[in-house]
């Protein structure tokens, strides 16, 4: 028999999963599950922040997280010169440039963990996570296969074909008007609704 539900009773019997992810939020399913899976706890006020933007060391973690939880092993030898053993990720940030998901950035030796990640340097990110637990097979060229995936990602861009192997799984589709936007920050609410796709689904 099946059992209709309301509109009205939902929103009596949701309990949101943070003080600012309501019940209505698109991504609410998808932060819900990264709590319970012990991905995220949010920050110490109660708040996830969804739409704020991710920064490069949230990005390391969430995905060490959801790879290996928290009991991992790891150098503790500093990779990077801006990442040293106090910082809040350390041992995410090593982990994921251990398993080759990470480099610093060229001609460097520094990852720059708070800053915002792009769309696109998230997808390189997602699918070196997948060639790490060789779920893919590595990753050859950055050009794309077959053309672009969407109009504002030209097929010779250095992402397109991170960002060609994410649509052609489902994992991501591009804003309604159907661009892809590479250069924007990816969000933190984003980032959860990936991270359910990929690994929680």
């Amino acid at each position: 028999m099946a059992i209709l539900v309301s509109e009205k009773n939902f929103a009596e019997t949701c309990v949101p999963p943070f003080l600012d992810v309501p019940c209505d939020h698109w991504a609410i399913e998808y932060i819900r599950a990264m709590k319970e899976a012990g991905i995220t706890a949010g920050y110490p006020d109660g708040t996830f922040k969804p739409n704020a933007p991710l920064t490069r060391a949230e990005a390391a973690a969430f995905i060490i997280r959801a790879l290996e939880g928290e009991l991992i092993s790891y150098s503790s030898k500093p990779y990077f010169a801006d990442v040293l053993p106090n910082h809040w990720a350390f041992k995410y940030i090593q982990k994921a440039k251990e398993k080759k998901i990470v480099k610093g950035y060229p001609g460097t030796n520094l990852y720059y963990p708070d800053k915002p990640i792009t769309r696109e340097e998230l997808a390189k990110m997602l699918v070196m996570a997948l060639v790490s637990e060789k779920i893919l097979m590595p990753v050859v060229s950055s050009k794309c296969l077959k053309g672009s995936p969407f109009p504002d990602v030209e097929q010779d861009r250095w992402s397109c074909r991170y960002i060609e192997i994410l649509k052609n799984l489902g994992i991501i589709t591009g804003y309604p008007d159907g661009t892809f936007r590479p250069k924007n920050f990816a969000t933190r609410a984003e980032m959860a609704a990936v991270i359910y796709r990929i690994f929680l689904s």
